[in-house]
């Protein structure tokens, strides 16, 4: 049903198919290729900084058909649980198109995938969950529009910037050409085609090496300040995406810098037997100046990722995906 009021707005709501979608299935496969390359330039770092480098090429296969599994398991959960349909509200005015996933179904496997994944210490299938719940609700404004694409055969009109696709509205058949001309005027009084955008590809991919970087002294930590290795891979994975999908991930990397730096403070305050004396000393007491070096690095390290999540979740920095999509 599709509703006109007096002020321009037009909203509706529309049961889209899933498996038999073109531009859904592609918008897919670029995710997961996303996530493959994310994932692989994270474990390559950490590779790379413990020198088995004789490993990376079996590791890299083995994660592209970790992505492709969970492209196959996402077409099944498609199929299976959402019964091959999904519903969304539409809502395009003078300002900007506003996308909503109202399918109560999608909404709780967002959920159930970011609880499952946080207890059952996956990072990509929680950052699955936190990127698609960010994703329920867009609202695309038109100053980062510069093109619109009708796809007239699926009924489908695409907002497009310099280099990427904002949002794909699925309309009625009925309400179709209204939305068209609508959607068309509006980008001859906003000159869409006129626009500027300077590509915010190279800024991204600096502060992704910086992140990278930065999360060294992490992985390196030396004895006794050794920890578990997810943690030192929870923090970057999630940075990463919070850098490029979405910025709710930082509460990840938040929770898991300070659970390193409890994890330091516990082992400086722990207690030791000599191998020379008879007597029990603090770790504090024994650490060398490789080992201060190291904590510095450390309270360096942690202080960018800390620091980072904060300013990025007070609105001060968005994602790349944030940044053209929800203004």
């Amino acid at each position: 049903m599709s509703e006109q009021d007096d002020k321009g707005k037009i909203t509706w709501t529309i049961d889209i198919p899933l498996l038999n979608n073109k531009i859904l299935i592609r918008q897919m496969m670029i995710a997961f290729f996303i996530t493959y390359i994310i994932i692989s330039v994270l474990m390559l770092t950490i590779f790379l900084v413990s020198g088995e480098l004789a490993l990376i090429p079996n590791l890299l296969l083995i994660f592209f058909l970790v992505c492709l599994g969970l492209f196959a398991l996402s077409i099944l959960v498609m199929l299976i649980v959402l019964g091959n349909r999904m519903t969304l509200r539409f809502t395009v005015d003078s300002k900007g198109v506003l996308y909503e996933m109202i399918d109560r179904k999608g909404k709780k496997l967002t959920t159930l995938a970011t609880i499952s994944g946080l207890f059952t210490r996956k990072p990509t299938e929680t950052a699955t969950g936190l990127i698609a719940k960010s994703r329920e609700a867009v609202f695309v404004n038109y100053k980062n529009v510069t093109k619109i694409k009708p796809q007239d055969r699926e009924n489908v009109i695409l907002l497009n910037n310099e280099w990427r696709t904002l949002l794909a509205i699925y309309c009625q058949k009925e309400n179709y050409n209204e939305v068209k001309e609508f959607l068309s005027e509006v980008s001859k009084e906003k000159s869409f085609s006129k626009k500027e955008v300077k590509n915010p590809l190279p800024k991204y991919i600096l502060l992704s090496l910086l992140t990278i970087v930065m999360s060294i002294p992490i992985f390196a930590l030396p004895y006794p300040f050794e920890i578990n290795p997810f943690v030192p891979i929870l923090i970057l994975f999630f940075t990463l995406g919070a850098i490029w999908l979405t910025r709710l991930l930082f509460f990840v990397t938040i929770g898991s810098s300070i659970y390193t730096i409890i994890f330091v403070l516990v082992r400086l305050f722990t207690k030791t037997e000599s191998l020379i004396f008879d007597r029990t000393y603090f770790w504090y007491e024994l650490i060398n100046t490789e080992d201060i070096l190291s904590l510095i690095l450390l309270a360096i390290s942690l202080l960018y990722f800390i620091g980072f999540s904060i300013y990025s979740l007070r609105g001060k920095f968005s994602s790349m995906l944030e940044k053209e999509s929800n203004r």
